[in-house]
């Protein structure tokens, strides 16, 4: 069964070197995570064109091939949303992130977000036509420094931090949401869209 969050709010490495290496010096344990992107997650493309006149402007993103070269790896996983688009307050927590799942050994499954964009308006914007937004998934091999949800501009990039802080131990895929037409629901509600895993 697949792994669903609904949110409401690899790299690949190599050392080219001269002359010869055994693979046997090779520690598997520092490998890094990966993504392959190409017919690995969807959307396959970054720009993604947003309807919002159609069931509440969800987009589905599905990353199926993804993993680490050490099978016996735990791995981690969230969706961090940037909001800063669309507003101009200052310091304002514009960006939020679900909280991290865990991935098991040997249980690579497909992992599955759902996110309403119509939700967005109820804090950020009524008229989200002609705005734009990213959204970016995060696989890493170990845990995440700040389990928090939400962040502002300024502490952006410890959402994707890892308890090592190494860029290395994370990949990452992002999209653009590009919005257009008009959320059907347009009364105001209160609340950010907030992530709201859920087993599935």
């Amino acid at each position: 069964m697949n792994r669903k969050c609904v949110v409401t709010a690899a790299l690949f490495w190599g050392v080219v070197m001269g002359g010869c290496f055994e693979f046997d010096s090779l520690k598997i344990e520092e490998t890094s995570p990966y993504i392959f992107e190409r017919n690995g997650v969807e959307p396959a493309n970054h720009i993604v064109k947003v309807d919002l006149s159609q069931s509440r402007g969800e987009v589905t993103f599905r990353i199926k091939l993804y993993g680490d070269y050490n099978e016996d790896q735990v791995l981690y996983h969230r969706m961090v949303v940037d909001y800063s688009p669309l507003t101009t307050i200052p310091n304002q927590d514009t960006v939020l992130a679900t909280i991290p799942e865990t991935i098991e050994p040997y249980d690579r499954k497909e992992i599955l977000y759902v996110f309403p964009s119509c939700d967005v308006m109820r804090k950020y914007a009524y008229d989200l036509a002609g705005k734009y937004m990213t959204v970016y998934f995060v696989l890493a091999d170990e845990t995440f420094l700040d389990r928090n949800t939400t962040f502002t501009e300024r502490t952006f990039e410890q959402a994707f931090q890892t308890v090592s802080k190494d860029a290395f131990r994370t990949d990452t895929v992002n999209w653009t949401l590009v919005f257009h037409g008009v959320c059907a629901d347009s009364q105001e509600a209160s609340g950010a869209p907030l992530p709201e895993p859920e087993d599935g």
